[in-house]
């Protein structure tokens, strides 16, 4: 176990039941999903690509709605919340990190950052919040450098400096580091388990590599829209030790 989050302070997400179907697909995105994660917990959805990662991380941040099913997340029920409660909750408790920057070519790394501030009252404090942000990320000094002129780990990091300046309670990420190099990508991991072990922050974050994945507390793995395994990481776990397990029936672990 990779960190010092502890079950007896609660669950901070719960699904129970969880079904999503789109009408195009003949199998549901995900089918019958029960987990808990739990306050401060860095946990891991591990799976190929279609296998449900990414629609898992966007029903528990709010983006799309259930099928069918329960979901809570820090005390606020999202099943048959209003467009209005949906979008306070997304605001106000998540922050979101993807595979594609996402930042706007136009605007500087500081603009870029305090986007999510802008709708807020908070104006007062946007310049000074966004400065902190990005050195916070160690860009310190790279406030006026437009995306362009920033390398791939550094635009991520820009990423996710916009993701927590509102301080949300929990960091979703889809493949954070799927456009950058092992190294880079490794760095933006150390980044994102510094910000959660200072923050006390939960983290999801969606993957398909085992060398990532092992950088968690706990392991989701899905396929085909089912949990088909929930390893909790060891100390000294490899990225080869934990595929084995991935693909050992529970009955033999």
């Amino acid at each position: 176990m990779n960190s010092t989050w502890d079950r007896r302070s609660g669950a901070a997400i719960r699904l129970a039941d969880v079904v999503k179907r789109y009408p195009a697909r003949d199998l549901p995105a995900l089918d019958d999903i029960t987990i808990d994660v739990f306050e401060g917990e860095f946990v891991a959805l591990m799976g190929a690509s279609g296998s449900g990662k990414t629609t898992l991380l966007n029903l528990i941040g709010a983006l799309d709605t259930p099928t069918s099913g329960e979901i809570e997340v820090f005390g606020k029920t999202l099943t048959g919340a209003s467009d209005t409660e949906l979008t306070t909750f997304r605001r106000n408790t998540v922050g979101f990190v993807f595979q594609t920057f996402h930042l706007i070519p136009a605007l500087t790394a500081l603009e870029n950052v305090i986007t999510p501030m802008v709708a807020s009252r908070k104006l007062k404090r946007r310049i000074p919040q966004g400065v902190k942000g990005l050195q916070a990320v160690g860009l310190d000094g790279k406030e006026r450098s437009l995306p362009g002129e920033l390398s791939g780990g550094e635009q991520q990091r820009v990423a996710i400096a916009r993701a927590l300046v509102m301080g949300p309670k929990l960091l979703l990420a889809d493949e954070p580091t799927g456009n950058l190099d092992a190294r880079t990508g490794k760095g933006i991991i150390d980044l994102i388990h510094s910000i959660r072990d200072e923050r006390s922050m939960t983290v999801l974050i969606a993957t398909h590599d085992p060398a990532i994945a092992v950088r968690a507390d706990r392991v989701i793995a899905l396929s085909d829209g089912r949990r088909t395994a929930d390893i909790e990481v060891r100390a000294g776990e490899t990225p080869e030790s934990l595929l084995a397990k991935i693909a050992t029936p529970v009955a033999e672990r």
